[in-house]
């Protein structure tokens, strides 16, 4: 008779524990909002909370901007990720204010008026030739992408300003770090395999910086006051 693994049977138990325990705090994960000036630690998220750093200024409630333009985003990895950031802040931010020239009409009309947009009078040239009095930089400080084989874990830190394109006055500003992960703690050859399916399924998933990207603009534009 072949004898039993005590070992190994022991050790479900407390992956089942583990499982539950794990799946009551993601029920716990809950958004933030903080103060800008709040340290950059204290602006990222804890374990059991996504945290949202935002300043609105009172710039901005005596006269609110009736047209945003969405500028290339800052420090991004790539042309892929940078396209899905600024078209996620498009959608979402045009929910808060009256008018918001995405990435097609604002590369058509670059191209048509000559400016580049990085210069400051060719965009105070733009925003009048708009009739666009303010301006959306995304700026990605922090990129995460990791693999350890039973564990993964993908993430990004956004910050976007709101500018006004006359004296640059900064309107409104806010930052969000969010992460996500998958995989799990080997405890026995099965939960190991398990763990590595999934650590590696999600790593390979191409769709997951489009949501995660959405994810953080969403959260960063909701500290942003309606005024449409």
């Amino acid at each position: 008779m072949t004898p039993p693994r005590p070992a190994i049977a022991g050790c479900r138990p407390i992956s089942i524990l583990l499982g539950s325990i794990l799946l009551v705090l993601a029920g716990c994960m809950a958004t933030s909002y903080g103060p800008y000036t709040e340290t950059e630690a204290r602006a990222d998220p804890s374990f059991l909370e996504r945290r949202v750093a935002f300043q609105v200024d009172r710039a901005f409630y005596k006269d609110p901007p009736s047209c945003a333009t969405i500028l290339p985003l800052r420090r991004a990895p790539s042309a892929r990720l940078a396209a899905m950031i600024e078209r996620a802040l498009a959608r979402h931010l045009s929910q808060r204010l009256p008018r918001v020239i995405g990435p097609p009409e604002r590369r058509r009309r670059a191209r048509r008026l000559a400016v580049d947009l990085s210069h400051p009078e060719d965009r105070r040239a733009f925003a009048r030739a708009a009739d666009c009095p303010a301006f959306v930089q995304g700026t990605l400080y922090q990129a995460i992408d990791d693999y350890a084989v039973v564990w993964a874990r993908r993430g990004f830190g956004l910050q976007v300003t709101l500018t006004r394109a006359g004296d640059e006055t900064v309107l409104w500003q806010a930052r969000h770090l969010a992460m996500r992960a998958d995989g799990g703690v080997p405890l026995s050859p099965v939960s190991a395999a398990l763990a590595g399916f999934n650590a590696a399924r999600f790593h390979a998933d191409t769709d997951m910086e489009e949501s995660l990207a959405d994810d953080v603009v969403r959260r960063i534009a909701a500290s942003l006051p309606d005024v449409r």
